[in-house]
């Protein structure tokens, strides 16, 4: 399409602002993509999915599929399989009475819970949900203000011509 529109347009040895209209929308949907592979790349690692109440890890090698039972929060076994009491000391402040002790240990488990990466992944939803579209809008809008001044100004703009 930026050849086909180049091509209609008569020669001239400076850039048309119809050029940096195209190489701005290439550009837009180029850095788009690279955002979302990299945040694919990010959560690709190894990907803990419920199966029918049994987790697997996914997205190693098919070969290494790891398949264990999963602990649901409600269960009041003292011990789990490496003896530690721990896990249902936490259990048992996550849906404590007490207001206090039951927070704290939701922030504890939730704070354990996210990693870096997940700070990346928030932080680009973050860089493509606002971010981006905000430098599109002040394209646009820079775009059409230059735009609509060279239009009804020229004189303003004869030195650079």
């Amino acid at each position: 399409m930026f050849i086909s529109v180049s091509n209609q347009l008569p020669n001239t040895s400076y850039i048309k602002m119809v050029d940096v209209w195209l190489i701005f929308n290439l550009i837009l949907p180029f850095v788009e993509v690279l955002i979302h592979t990299y945040k694919d790349s990010l959560r690709d690692d190894e990907r803990e999915i419920n199966h029918h109440g049994i987790t697997r890890n996914v997205g190693g090698n098919d070969e290494d599929v790891k398949v264990t039972n999963v602990v649901p929060l409600n269960s009041w076994d003292s011990d789990d399989e490496e003896g530690n009491g721990a896990i249902k000391t936490l259990k048992l402040k996550m849906i404590s009475r007490l207001e206090n002790q039951q927070v704290g240990a939701l922030k504890e488990y939730y704070g354990k819970v996210k990693s870096t990466k997940e700070e990346r992944i928030i932080l680009l939803d973050f860089l493509s949900n606002f971010i981006i579209p905000l430098v599109a809008l002040a394209f646009i809008a820079l775009y059409w203000f230059m735009g609509l001044l060279m239009y009804y100004s020229p004189e303003l703009f004869d030195s650079f011509l």
